[in-house]
């Protein structure tokens, strides 16, 4: 399954464009108002933070064979930079992937937020 990303909300008057990532330094408590979902993850699940660098050279399909065929979260990492670079992307592409996976082979679901 393929989640779509999500929009940040800075404040009011400041809103982040989905697949916009910035650096926050500074802010006053209370000024910074993050959106916080909830997903139900299941084993073998696997988690893409990203810069907008991988999304604008990278189409979705792409990403998701990447990931799916990758052997570690490392080598999924590797094979998003290399795509986005030769794809024409910047030199700061930014790519982090995390893999759940339930010790034991049990079947329980987690939450994540």
């Amino acid at each position: 399954m393929f989640v779509r990303p999500v929009a940040a909300k800075l404040g009011d008057s400041d809103k982040v464009d989905t697949g916009d990532v910035r650096l926050i330094v500074g802010w006053r408590e209370g000024e910074c108002h993050p959106d916080v979902h909830n997903y139900l993850l299941k084993d073998s699940d696997q988690l893409l933070l990203c810069t907008r660098s991988l999304t604008d050279t990278v189409a979705e399909r792409d990403i998701e064979i990447a990931l799916n065929n990758a052997t570690s979260a490392n080598s999924a990492c590797r094979s998003l930079i290399d795509l986005s670079l030769g794809n024409g992307g910047l030199d700061n592409v930014t790519v982090i992937v995390a893999r759940y996976s339930i010790p034991g082979g049990l079947s329980r679901k987690r939450y994540v937020s």
